[in-house]
This record gives structure tokens, sequence and C-alpha cells, in this order.
């Protein structure tokens, strides 16, 4: 009996030792998450957020003064030819991706890691192109009103809420990546992540990449676009009428709201996703929750995106000749994008779509330059197998 009460005293001691090992690994585990995201907010914040917005600042700048040149007497073939240019060049690159990716593999570190970053330049001043052409376009054949911005605005949101692909709205600090070469197996160009059809026995794999592309660049890419272009009407409107006639007031107050807004969406994703993703509400509600969401992050990263932009036109229109200011600014941002390790950033919308799934919140998922991103996951439920399983009969 004596023996068996030591032995029950050793087993509950090592119990103890055992849950006290827990509780301090998860501890660790907390605090470490706690500082990867921490760094994740402010290297977004302060270091990439600015680069990347003086990126397509200054190319947007660029062709601003230059591309008018060629076409003097007409301004709407310029953005024709800059959309479809852009246009094409994107889905190129898309349709072509997986070649490229094997040819890569069969070369040198040096060459895969050389032709990579070439290829995203390319994608990023596409995108920056297309962007600015579409924008243009809308610009001038329904105007720059009130009423344009908000149909702009309301069209652009409710369209990609319909085809699963709300996310995109948003952009750095929002959603940031990390360029991953170690170990160098193989260089993704990662174009064009999106899924909106599951091949099937008459639509081949090919046909389905293209199809994918089309409606990413097409889609996806002018609605991300014409959101954007409204909630800046919208804002840069509301601050002259509301803060002050002030350009600088304005966008100095404007800057001020957006940080503000990215920060309480930042700090909450994790613990608002989590809660939303485990709760037993619906589906439905749990999407209404997650657009509502990307919508306020939305407003919060347009009007970050003015404030920086503000500061580049300073920089690049203020201190000398605009166009050496303009290259010097974008060849100085190219440099710190690529070795600051963020360059894939520059695959934005219209090359890079993110997809919302039914088995997780990706509006939640904010990316991560220190750490993996993923997603608040929804478990799944009994009734989701019957589901599937009588989908299959």
């Amino acid at each position: 009996m004596e023996g068996e009460t030591v032995t029950q005293e050793i087993e509950s001691k090592n119990d103890e030792r055992t849950t006290d090992d827990c509780a301090l690994l998860l501890e660790n585990e907390s605090r470490q998450n706690t500082k990867t995201r921490l760094l994740d907010f402010l290297i977004g914040f302060v270091f990439i957020t600015p680069v990347f917005v003086l990126f397509w600042s200054s190319t947007w700048l660029l062709q601003d003064l230059f591309t008018p040149s060629i076409f003097p007497r007409s301004p709407r073939l310029e953005l024709v030819v800059s959309v479809g240019t852009s246009s094409f060049v994107i889905l190129a690159l898309m349709i072509t991706q997986n070649r490229i990716q094997e040819y890569l593999e069969q070369r040198g570190r040096l060459f895969r890691v050389f032709i990579w970053g070439f290829l995203v330049y390319i994608i990023g001043v596409s995108a920056v192109v297309f962007w600015r052409g579409v924008w243009k376009a809308i610009d001038c054949v329904t105007g720059k009103s009130i009423f344009s911005a908000l149909i702009s605005h309301t069209l652009g949101f409710v369209i990609l809420s319909v085809c699963n692909a709300a996310c995109n709205i948003t952009a750095t600090p929002v959603y940031i990546l990390k360029d991953n070469f170690e170990p160098v197996v193989k260089v993704e160009l990662r174009v064009g992540e999106v899924n909106h059809w599951v091949p099937t026995k008459d639509i081949t794999a090919r046909a389905y990449l293209i199809i994918n592309s089309i409606f990413t660049v097409i889609v996806v890419g002018i609605c991300v676009v014409s959101f954007w272009r409204g909630t800046w009407i919208l804002v840069e409107t509301s601050g002259a009428n509301l803060i002050s006639p002030s350009l600088q007031t304005q966008r100095v107050c404007v800057f001020f709201v957006g940080s503000v807004i990215h920060a309480l969406c930042f700090w909450s994703s994790r613990p608002l996703g989590d809660f939303i993703a485990q709760s037993t509400w619906s589906r439905n509600v749990k999407t209404v929750l997650e657009l509502a969401y990307i919508y306020v992050q939305g407003i919060g990263v347009v009007s970050l995106w003015m404030g920086w932009w503000y500061v580049g036109d300073l920089l690049m229109t203020q201190v000398c000749s605009p166009p050496l200011m303009a290259s010097l600014c974008h060849v100085i941002s190219v440099i710190l994008l690529f070795s600051g390790k963020f360059a894939i950033n520059l695959l934005s919308t219209p090359a890079f779509c993110r997809m919302h799934t039914a088995h997780a919140l990706e509006g939640f998922n904010l990316g991560s330059y220190f750490g993996i991103p993923v997603p608040p996951v929804i478990p799944k439920r009994a009734d989701d197998d019957l589901t599937e399983t009588s989908n299959l009969k």
C-alpha cells in the first residue's frame, strides 16, 4: 500500500510538471507570436509601406510626365494602349508562369533569382500602368463627381464580394509577404493565385488557367481599381468639406485616421478572426462579418496611402526637377524593395489575387514578414461531412 501511495504521488508530481511545462511552452509561444506580430506591424507601417507607395507614386508620375507626349492629341487612346499593354504583359506571364518555373529550375541559383527579380519588376510596373489606365478611363467616362465616386466605390466592393475576392482591396501594410529564396529549390512567380472554378472533364487545365487569368485581370483587377478610385475621391472630398481647405492639413488628418484604423484592425485581426471562425454562427453570418472587417480595412489602407502619396508628391515635385526626382525615387524604391526582401509585394492586383474559401477567413489573414501567414480556419462540422457525402452520391 505504501509503495502504491508513493507511486501515485510521483505520477501526480510528474503530471503537475507536465502541465507546468505545457503552460510554459504556451506562454513562450504566445510571447513569440506577440513579438513577431509587433515586428510585422512596425516594419510594415514604418518601412515597407512608404517604400512601396514611393514606387507606385514615382512610377505613376513618370507616366504622367512622359506618356502624354506619345499621344499628344489622343489622351483616351493613351489610356487604351496603357490598359491593353499592361493587361497583355500580366496575362502572358500568368499563362506561361509554369513553363517559366520549369525553365528556371534547370538554371543556377543566381540566374534564377535575377530572372525572378526582373519579372517581378516588370509585373510591378505593369500593375501601376494598369491601375493608372483604368483609373483615368473611369474618370473620363464618369467624371470625378461624388455620385460617380460613390457608384465606383459601391460597385467595386459588391462585385468583389460576390466573386469571393473582396480581400484584394487591401494592400501593404495590411497584407505583406517576404521574398524567400532559402532553400532555393525553385523560384516561383506566384502570379494570379485564384481559384474561381474547378477544372472539369470539359475544361482542360490549360483552358482553366487562361479563364482564371482573364477573370483575375479583367474582373478582379478593374473592380479593385474602381473601389480604390471611389474611396480616394470620397475621402478626399470629405476631408475638404469636414476638416480643412488646406491640402496639407487634410492629408495629415486622413493619414492619422488611416493609421488608427490600420492599428485597430491589425491587432484585432487574430483574436477577432479566431472568435468568428470558432463560433457556432452560420457561414453566411461569418461571411458578412468578414466582409465588414475587410471593408473597414479597405477604408483605412486607402487613407494611409493618401498620406504617404502626398509626401511622395511633395518630395518629387517641390524639391527639384520632377522627372529627375521621380526617376531617382523610382530607382531608390526598387533597390530598397529587393534589398529588403519584400519585392514579392509588387505582385499586386491584377497580377496577384487572393480567394475566400469555405473553410477559412482569408479576410483576417494579414500576411507576415517574419512568420508564416495563416488565416483563421473554420472547424468542420458533422453536417458538412454529410453534405459532402450527399454531393458525392
